[in-house]
């Protein structure tokens, strides 16, 4: 299969952390058996990551500017359709790009991590995998929880039932879903019980997972969307 990853940042751990070791050991995985790309949005480190890196991982990489960004951004998002953080994550260029990628390298799979990048306006056709290695409400609450002040404890209460309700939409838009933990897929049921969800764990604290597992999540998604 030809197997797209959209990530919101390049999934390489030296530069990004945690969730982008998941992903690029997650790259890792399904390269064994499948052609893999990859579609990230840029950031101010993307550029060196991209050329040294990257191409390593990946058969090819694209890279989404996000654009400037509204001053008043996080206060505007209150009184608009989607939440600052979606919002900011689905810029304007990213959707024909993203239909230019499927349709010449012919994707049967995306899998988009974390689910905001399932926000996008996906082309139809490949099956949708979404991973999981947070919970992006739980982070928004966690952020509403630090803050002082009743204007921005406001702000963030409004941004974090956003995310929830975003995050969740996205998630029914999947064919198949994966998380980190046992934790990560129970908070996600409490909301959504209807959702089925995989765990693909890291196994060894240091981002590895089970290959095998991720690989058979794609199939499953994949030969779901195939009529018998």
């Amino acid at each position: 299969m030809n197997v797209l990853f959209l990530t919101a940042c390049p999934p390489h751990p030296s530069a990004f952390g945690a969730t982008a070791a998941r992903q690029a050991e997650l790259l890792r995985a399904v390269a064994l058996r499948h052609r893999v790309f990859v579609m990230a949005l840029e950031s101010g480190s993307s550029g060196p990551v991209a050329a040294c890196d990257l191409p390593e991982l990946c058969e090819r990489l694209v890279l989404v500017t996000r654009g400037a960004e509204h001053p008043l951004a996080r206060w505007l998002s209150l009184f608009g359709p989607a939440s600052h953080l979606f919002a900011t994550h689905r810029p304007p260029s990213g959707a024909q790009a993203l239909a230019e990628l499927v349709r010449t390298e012919a994707i049967d799979a995306i899998v988009a991590s974390p689910a905001r990048m399932a926000g996008w306006s996906l082309p139809p056709g490949p099956a949708l995998l979404v991973d999981l290695p947070l919970v992006e409400w739980e982070d928004a609450r966690l952020a509403h929880e630090l803050v002082v002040g009743p204007l921005e404890r406001w702000r963030t209460a409004v941004e974090w039932r956003a995310v929830r309700r975003e995050e969740l939409t996205a998630l029914r838009r999947a064919d198949f879903i994966t998380a980190a933990s046992a934790e990560q897929r129970d908070r996600i049921l409490a909301e959504a019980p209807d959702l089925e969800i995989e765990i693909v764990p890291h196994i060894d604290g240091q981002g590895g997972l089970g290959p095998w597992a991720m690989l058979d999540a794609l199939v499953a998604a994949q030969n779901a969307r195939i009529p018998a």
